[in-house]
């Protein structure tokens, strides 16, 4: 019998696998933070410090995952978060993420900087959809995006802020406000 484990067994072996078959330039754009990564150490410090307890013999036939977000009930209170890189490390990755996130009842965002057309997810891989925008420049472009993902079916828009800030000849970020020199 074909053995179909990975042979991973925590997220460092995943990473040593993903390390081996990526190139090199992809890998280190998603194994990577911003800047100087201080977000990066710190996420990983706070996942150190979360301990699971273990409990035997509990009947736990009766328990459920369930959760309701936004009016809607989901299996599990998690999403797939927006990966604007999931289509350079997979043939149309985004679309496969979708059909998981639908396949596990959860929601799925699809990132601005996807490579797999929303309209295309939307049609196949259906579950719960939410859209992510990082406003551009242009806010009409933006509003533009926001109302094709409306009319493909995304239920939600999730506003990223982190990268909002983008000079323009008027020294003002896309939000409107003043750019702050870096």
């Amino acid at each position: 019998m074909k053995d179909t484990s990975l042979r991973a067994y925590n997220v460092w072996d995943l990473r040593d696998m993903a390390q081996r078959r990526i190139p090199k330039g992809l890998f280190e754009f998603v194994d990577r933070g911003t800047e100087d990564e201080v977000a990066l150490r710190n996420n990983r410090a706070a996942f150190e410090r979360i301990k699971l307890q273990t409990r035997t013999l509990i009947d736990v036939s009766g328990r459920s995952q369930a959760v309701t977000l936004f009016g809607m009930e989901h299996r599990m209170p998690i999403a797939i978060a927006p990966t604007g890189s999931a289509g350079l490390m997979w043939y149309e990755g985004e679309l496969a993420l979708a059909r998981a996130a639908a396949a596990a009842g959860i929601p799925f965002a699809l990132a601005t900087g996807s490579m797999t057309a929303m309209e295309k997810i939307a049609e196949e891989a259906g579950g719960t959809l939410w859209f992510q925008l990082y406003m551009w420049p242009d806010r009409s472009l933006s509003h533009k995006l926001v109302a094709r993902a409306s009319a493909a079916g995304y239920e939600g828009l999730i506003v990223t802020v982190d990268g909002a800030c983008r000079r323009t000849a008027s020294t003002t970020c896309a939000t409107g406000s003043p750019c702050r020199s870096r």
